[in-house]
């Protein structure tokens, strides 16, 4: 497979305040990146889209002839050094072109990687590495350092990392300490930053610290789910049409009829989704494409906001605007959206998201429900429940459409969509089936010795269950 030379350049500056400039090899998709011997003191001076070779450094650089022309003849070095060198993997490659230089830093690959996300515009991942990397730089600081190696990375940097985040304040709660899921967020996501250097074989196999580092997820972390008798009082409340709390009760109850779709998805939902009694949508945290057919209950939710005037391009639930420029534009094709508007789309999806769950604490208090609510927890209780129907866990985890590579391609492939229709059929009816007859045999034995109205009466009442 060809391989592909770029420039580009550290976004941010460092310890020395000046901004690096890289050689970035790519062969499938791998890459590696060889440090050249440039440093710009201001990131203005680059340019990231050169219309010719020798144009890389802009002319407001004083030394923008001698070292463009620095960059095009270290280019050339390490063009040749890769024919010269067609054997080696590009791993073996990188280290050779290296000539001795230091050790590789995982801080600037943690970087490069964040910089990744940021240009292709993966919104979430991107702020997830960022503030993770924030974190570590926080660390390092205490420990009187500013760069990581790779060599440096094992089990006791692990533990003193994670000893240190156990002292950091919580920025939203002054005061506090960060909790423990968010200290066993920020070592998943550098967990994560971990695996990828050595899946691109940074990180010799064997080595990687994480193999005998256990991340401590107990306690806070526990996963809320509602019994049946929660979720009927949650269903029974008295709650004002049209008020945030009504809203709120119906997307959580939508979410739970639909196998539990999570709260980024729900809210981006839009009419175009629903189709036959069909719902179609992509997980926005997988990329699966879910298609199931509706049930009754979540029929009679949609019912509520289905109206004459509704387009396809409106969102279903009236959290977010559907007339703002970033939901016109991701209706066209997310995608090609410009990376501010992005940006605003999932600033709003999570400040949505933390409303809901401010209203369902509200919800549990008034149905007395003495649990943790929150819009994931309709995934918690779908499960929960699925599994009391006696699905089998592997409808279960089809259903769920569960994000772990290893266990869910396992059974995604194995199911169809009418298998989907009817797990979720038999989970939705049965209790009302059942609830009926259990009605209509009560309803019959207090026939006898019943004088004429009442038959008449409870005739009548039959008759109307029967045609529900």
């Amino acid at each position: 497979m060809a391989k592909t030379f770029h420039f580009e350049i550290q976004n941010k500056p460092t310890s020395r305040g000046t901004y690096p400039v890289y050689v970035r090899i790519t062969e499938g998709r791998k890459h590696r990146r060889v440090k050249t011997s440039i440093e710009l003191n201001r990131l203005s001076d680059w340019n990231p889209k050169p219309k010719q070779a020798g144009k890389y450094v802009r002319q407001s650089e004083p030394h923008y002839e001698k070292w463009n022309q620095a960059l095009d003849d270290e280019l050339q070095a390490i063009k040749e050094a890769s024919r010269d060198n067609q054997g080696l993997s590009l791993d073996s490659l990188a280290k050779t072109i290296k000539k001795g230089g230091n050790p590789e830093s995982f801080l600037e690959f943690a970087k490069a990687k964040v910089e990744e996300a940021r240009v292709s515009q993966s919104i979430g991942t991107h702020r997830h590495y960022l503030t993770t990397i924030q974190q570590l730089e926080g660390f390092l600081k205490s420990e009187g350092k500013s760069d990581l190696l790779f060599s440096e990375l094992d089990l006791a940097f692990l533990k003193g990392f994670e000893s240190y985040l156990g002292s950091v304040e919580n920025q939203r709660e002054k005061g506090r300490k960060l909790d423990t899921i968010t200290k066993a967020n920020y070592l998943k996501k550098l967990r994560k930053l971990v695996n990828e250097a050595e899946d691109e074989e940074k990180i010799e196999v064997g080595k990687n610290p994480f193999a005998k580092f256990s991340i401590k997820s107990s306690g806070e972390s526990k996963k809320e789910k509602l019994e049946q008798d929660e979720l009927d009082r949650i269903i029974a409340l008295d709650l004002e049409d049209g008020s945030v709390e009504w809203h709120t009760r119906n997307a959580f109850l939508f979410s739970f009829y639909c196998a539990g779709i999570r709260a980024g998805d729900l809210l981006q939902l839009r009419w175009s989704n629903v189709e036959g009694g069909r719902l179609n949508y992509t997980m926005g945290k997988t990329d699966k494409v879910r298609n199931f057919e509706l049930v009754a209950d979540a029929e009679a939710i949609l019912a509520k906001y289905r109206t004459a005037n509704v387009k396809e391009s409106d969102y279903i639930f009236p959290f977010l605007d559907s007339n703002a420029k970033w939901a016109i534009e991701s209706y066209k094709d997310y995608n090609t959206m410009a990376e501010d508007l992005k940006k605003a789309l999932f600033n709003q999806v999570s400040s949505k998201n933390v409303i809901l769950n401010r209203s369902l604490q509200k919800i549990a208090l008034k149905a007395k429900v003495k649990k943790h609510l929150t819009m994931h927890c309709s995934r918690h209780s779908f499960a929960n429940m699925a599994m009391r129907d006696n699905l089998p866990p592997s409808v279960i985890k089809m259903l769920l459409a569960h994000s772990d590579l290893k266990t869910t391609q396992n059974y995604m492939g194995n199911f169809s969509n009418d298998e989907a229709d009817k797990a979720l059929a038999k989970m939705f009816t049965k209790k009302n089936t059942k609830g009926s007859q259990e009605a209509n045999t009560d309803l019959i034995s207090a026939l006898n010795n019943a004088d004429k109205e009442t038959l008449v009466t409870a005739f009548a009442e039959l008759l109307n269950r029967l045609n529900q």
